[in-house]
């Protein structure tokens, strides 16, 4: 008795091919990628916590000094949104860079994602609250794990949508 297996590599190496192209051309991924951190950000800033878990109170004397203004009650980091707006992403070549307090927010952003001495004579301590989905202990900075998984989720997704094809 004998047997004849016949292999046609052809769909294999098509699948191969448009994957290897998907990965040498990664933009609508790192799109993907830079979505998904912006919106995670979004989310953070409406739940009013991030990362490290809920954001610190504001301080009594921040407060009163909105209610003079009419801008409290309201969001801890947000008086007109600007910061939250400011949090956008741009893809080059092979990189996302997610970038955080454009358009004039600039001086808040660090200061409020990593906390430290601000106002007249940087005599205020301004407690980290962070809003970008990323941890930090001091010297190595990474992804939270709401963000891990959902470019994960995203990775899986563009990798499927691949092999669609």
């Amino acid at each position: 008795m004998q047997f004849e297996v016949n292999l046609d590599n052809r769909h294999l190496l098509h699948v191969l091919n448009a994957l290897t192209n998907a990965l040498e051309h990664p933009s609508a991924l790192l799109h993907g990628i830079g979505a998904e951190v912006v919106d995670i950000t979004e989310r953070n800033f409406a739940d009013e916590s991030g990362p490290a878990g809920e954001w610190q109170s504001l301080a009594e004397a921040t407060i009163n000094s909105r209610e003079k203004k009419g801008q409290w009650p309201g969001k801890k980091l947000q008086i007109d949104g600007s910061l939250a707006r400011s949090v956008l992403y741009t893809v080059e070549d092979s990189s996302v860079t997610i970038q955080a307090g454009s358009g004039g927010s600039e001086a808040y952003a660090a200061i409020h994602q990593f906390g430290g001495m601000a106002g007249r004579g940087r005599k205020v301590k301004i407690p980290a609250r962070p809003y970008l989905p990323f941890v930090s202990d001091g010297s190595n900075v990474e992804l939270s794990a709401d963000a891990t998984s959902a470019i994960a989720d995203t990775f899986n997704d563009y990798l499927l949508d691949v092999l669609k094809k």
